[in-house]
């Protein structure tokens, strides 16, 4: 269901922001404020794909205020989220506190504490209705250390911690958030303070706010104060459903510690599939044939698999053996070179075959003993375990007349192809199987986030070892060494490293060339254990130091991560094809608020220059395969419990004339593995850090 949020003040530059950005994300937006200032930007609210609503209202009138929600819940639907942005300060500039003039302190805190009290007071019922209602103050950071000119609005700003705090007891009884956000230097925070380029005393002057603007840039780390956009992402993050949680580890400390140490235990230990779920998948498969085929139900059904071949690199050298995960999903066998046949009479009693080569006493004098049969057994179902030479045999015997289920892709010998014709009819094993695997049992849930988490834990501690780093070779050994001490079984795929300009080959995979301070490295790697596998992608600059245009185009993409993370928290369904429909956007929204695509473009021409930017698309499936499930197709609703990535990426090729020239060359992306819930999704590699001051940090510098 869409989010419905009302923003009072909503012309002030703090509130336009919150009412685009919430816009832009697909709330529906009640943007509310007096007729005299809604006049001048009514236009700039309605844009294309936006569903924001002026609304006229004269807050500091009771009756306004009462019409105000009748209006807002009669036009846009329940109202999920009210956030108060009280406008600007009026008074300043006139020396200390005692020294301002009569009624000052009155009219400020009307303004800045009142007013806002007394429509959350009368909008608080209609909030409660919602299962996400969410309040947003405003304050400021002169609220902790007064400042000389605006002393009176500092008091004010102090008085709205109190209140947050108040309200938020009356809010908890009725399932309703309060929160404020305490802003810092922003430019436009309505504070008339001196980093506010909207107080009056500077009116018209643009020669005097640009030098205010650069006296107060050099007291800030960042280098420039604050911009409207940076609290409505905070804005964003505290009325939506993921903020919810988050709330309640923070209300429930002690439990909360409990349960995430517990959950830090749980996601540090292997989990293996248990036997029994091994059967229940088959009982499963078997189900989903007869229902889905009539001409199975009055049939034998015969699955038939092929596992994978041991191959070699040179004689006598075994190259990286992994089993295929449609054959490990059904027998829980890892044994090479296997056949396993699953056989369901019309009276529904199955069986089990597998078929091994079995070692010599020579091979097992060089590569050790075989499992045993009743091993074997266990998680196969199978009470006899046949030798591979029986196969086509035996599988004689069971193919006459029954449906078969098998996977076209698989390298079957013309013997065995000639015997499936003996069947009455089939239908392709990997798509009906792929049905099943999307969705992951909670046991899978288990090992995907202890995979995931291995995979974290990977990629920070190379990040951390990698300041000044000179070949993107010694990133691959760090990966390997990281997983395998962690209990990887391996690498999940062929890493791609890629440093500058190779960061645009998307799948790149040389991993050999030589890095330089100055360069950026993408870096995408996952972890394999217990036959699932982790992806993540994340990216850092070799020096420890982003560079301006690094920073920039790193950022903008940070924020689109961000976005869509939140987006598919928020949405009750979701796609992997509406996911990539947002990125478009997304990328589009951020690359040109950073400046790395033009002001002026269409809708049309931002999209297609945006998607020249990410060629690719922005999720995959995630599982015992890195692309999992890929016959899947993209436009279904994710299920409950289904795991994919999201991954948008930004790849500036040194020909593209379109984007300064500062950024041509430069490529990124960022990967997370997600898992889809009942309330949203659950971010399982968000211990890895992606936001750039965390990995300067995690670098050392």
């Amino acid at each position: 269901m869409t989010q419905c949020a009302l923003v009072t003040g909503a012309v002030s530059p703090l509130g336009r922001a919150i009412v685009e950005r919430l816009g832009f994300l697909g709330y529906r937006v009640a943007a509310a404020d007096s007729k005299s200032l809604l006049d001048g930007v009514e236009n700039r609210f309605r844009k294309p794909g936006r569903e924001v609503i002026p609304v006229e209202v004269d807050l500091n009138r009771p009756d306004h205020r009462q019409k105000l929600f009748e209006k807002v819940a009669s036009s846009i639907g329940q109202i999920d989220s009210l956030i108060v942005v009280p406008g600007q300060n009026q008074f300043h500039g006139a020396g200390t506190i005692v020294e301002t003039c009569a009624g000052a302190l009155d009219k400020t805190f009307t303004q800045f504490v009142t007013t806002p009290f007394r429509i959350v007071q009368q909008g608080l019922p209609y909030l409660a209705k919602s299962k996400n209602g969410s309040i947003v103050f405003f304050g400021s950071i002169a609220g902790f250390q007064p400042m000389l000119d605006i002393g009176v609005y500092s008091v004010a700003s102090s008085a709205v911690l109190a209140l947050t705090k108040a309200v938020a007891e009356s809010g908890a009884q009725s399932g309703v958030r309060v929160n404020a956000v305490i802003s810092g230097m922003i430019d436009g925070d309505g504070s008339s303070a001196v980093w506010d380029s909207n107080r009056r005393d500077l009116g018209e002057d643009e020669q005097r706010k640009a030098e205010a603007h650069e006296s107060i840039s050099q007291m800030i780390p960042l280098g420039r104060p604050g911009k409207p956009k940076d609290v409505a992402n905070a804005v964003e993050f505290l009325i939506s459903p993921r903020a919810k949680n988050f709330m309640l580890i923070r209300r429930f400390s002690s439990t909360a510690c409990r349960l995430l140490t517990e959950r830090k235990v749980w996601a540090n230990q292997p989990q293996k599939i248990p036997d029994q779920e091994f059967a229940t998948r088959r009982e499963r498969l078997i189900e989903k044939i007869r229902r889905d085929h009539p001409q199975a139900k009055e049939k034998d059904v015969l699955i038939v698999l092929k596992g994978a071949r041991k191959y070699y690199t040179g004689p006598d050298v075994a190259g990286t053996y992994r089993q295929c995960s449609n054959f490990r999903y059904l027998s829980g066998v890892t044994s090479p070179d296997a056949f396993y046949t699953i056989h369901a009479s019309k009276e529904n009693k199955i069986d089990s075959l597998l078929f091994l080569r079995k070692r010599t006493a020579h091979e097992e004098l060089w590569d050790g003993p075989s499992l045993s049969d009743d091993e074997l057994g266990k998680t196969s179902g199978c009470e006899e375990i046949v030798s591979v030479e029986q196969f086509p045999k035996r599988l004689e015997k069971m193919v006459s007349g029954a449906f078969l289920c098998y996977d076209l892709e698989s390298d079957w010998s013309s013997d065995v192809k000639a015997l499936f014709t003996g069947g009455a009819s089939m239908t392709p094993l990997r798509r009906e199987l792929h049905k099943l695997r999307v969705v992951k049992s909670s046991t899978e849930l288990a090992c995907m986030s202890h995979v995931c988490t291995l995979g974290a834990q990977m990629m920070t501690a190379m990040i951390a070892e990698s300041r000044e780093v000179t070949n993107e070779n010694e990133i691959r050994g760090r990966l390997e060494f990281e997983a395998r001490k962690r209990g990887a079984e391996n690498l999940a795929y062929m890493p791609v490293i890629a440093g500058g300009a190779r960061a645009n080959v998307i799948h790149y995979m040389d991993n050999n060339a030589s890095l330089h301070n100055g360069d950026t490295v993408l870096v995408d790697a996952g972890c394999d254990a217990e036959g699932y596998v982790s992806d993540i992608t994340r990216c850092f600059p070799v020096s420890g130091e982003w560079s301006d245009s690094q920073r920039v185009l790193y950022e903008a993409l940070n924020l689109v991560q961000t976005n869509l993370l939140v987006y598919a928290n928020s949405v009750e369904q979701i796609s992997l094809s509406n996911l990539f429909q947002k990125m478009i956007e997304f990328l589009a929204a951020a690359m040109t608020d950073a400046g790395v695509l033009p002001d002026g473009l269409s809708g049309q021409e931002l999209a297609k220059e945006a998607q020249l930017l990410c060629p690719h698309h922005v999720s995959h499936y995630l599982g015992m395969d890195v692309h999992d499930c890929e016959t899947m197709e993209k436009h279904i609703p994710v299920q409950p419990g289904t795991v994919f990535t999201i991954e948008p990426g930004v790849y500036v090729q040194a020909t593209n004339r379109v984007v300064p020239k500062e950024f041509r060359g430069i490529g990124y992306r960022i990967e997370d593995d997600v898992v889809k819930t009942e309330s949203g999704i659950c971010v399982l590699t968000e211990s890895c850090q992606r936001d750039t001051a965390s990995i300067v940090a995690l670098m050392g510098k």
